[in-house]
């Protein structure tokens, strides 16, 4: 359920150079928090959630060169560990670890049983730090799990739990500013609820041929369905402009706070990368939801 917030190739070299140095430094405050093993789970989710707390930070968000795994020679500009790299971190293990632990109800893989005994030690001590986050996630992944193991066939519940999950996500303690909270909880809410829908979408080959739960076959007979490719277009087609609409509450909420940093960057994001993604799930194109660093953009 994540990859899918990703910058778009139009980014301009500037701007690129500046979502890495985010990239790696929540790549490094994962190292910094946990273990070496959690930059495994790095999402984009988590270094747009960096990007956009930063963003309307009165504080200022020093950077510097370092030398890691990946850029063991030259280093590369790299955001520096504070509170917010900090947060991030610890919420993209707390959402990382929910998700091994739904992959775990899905199939006793030896891998996955083997990733739920490493990160299990980590999501406690990350979700102690912030215990009534973690407490909300875990709700909204309980009853999102309710839904699914009742075959809910209604996707727009389904998307409503993870909405509330995303919405708490992005309203951080540290965010006193009370119309600044309710703009970004505003923005995680339409944001988690697109995530869901072009999520379930974008499954529904891989789910259909391996009988997993997914809403939009729960609400067909999937003896009725012939050609599953020409399911999913149908699907695409009749939730295309709810996804569009809710991309435009999203734009319309990220005009109202006072950005202060990097607000092209977080643009190229919200009005390129996710209508971007959503026209890849949408014509079957091939992209990669790995959370791993991106390749270098073409000069």
């Amino acid at each position: 359920m994540f990859g899918y917030v990703k910058i778009s190739d139009t980014v301009s070299d500037s701007d690129y150079e500046i979502y890495k140095s985010y990239y790696c430094g929540l790549c490094r405050a994962l190292r910094h928090c946990s273990a070496p093993i959690s930059c495994m789970t790095l999402s984009y989710e988590a270094v747009f959630l960096f990007i956009l707390l930063s963003a309307v930070s009165d504080d200022d968000i020093p950077t510097s060169y370092r030398k890691c795994l990946f850029h063991p020679f030259f280093g590369i500009n790299t955001v520096e560990n504070n509170y917010i790299s900090s947060y991030c971190a610890h919420i993209n293990i707390i959402m990382a670890y929910l998700k091994i632990q739904d992959d775990l109800s899905d199939s006793r893989k030896n891998k996955t049983v083997i990733a739920e005994l490493i990160f299990r030690r980590i999501y406690k001590r990350s979700s102690s730090l912030y215990p009534d986050i973690s407490d909300i996630i875990c709700r909204c992944i309980d009853k999102l799990h309710k839904l699914e193991n009742e075959k809910c066939n209604n996707a727009e519940l389904c998307a409503d739990c993870f909405a509330e999950m995303l919405k708490a996500v992005f309203c951080p303690s540290f965010i006193s500013d009370p119309d600044t909270r309710r703009i970004l909880g505003s923005i995680g809410y339409d944001l988690g609820r697109w995530i869901y829908i072009i999520d379930a979408i974008d499954d529904i080959e891989e789910d259909f041929k391996y009988s997993m739960y997914n809403p939009f076959l729960e609400a067909e007979n999937v003896k009725n369905i012939k050609d599953i490719k020409e399911f999913k277009n149908k699907i695409f087609l009749s939730e295309e402009r709810m996804l569009t609409y809710t991309l435009y509450r999203l734009s319309a909420a990220f005009e109202l706070p006072d950005i202060k940093r990097n607000k092209s960057v977080l643009e190229n994001i919200i009005y390129s990368g996710l209508p971007d993604m959503q026209k890849y799930v949408g014509t079957g194109r091939k992209y990669s939801k790995s959370g791993k660093i991106m390749k270098e953009k073409n000069k």
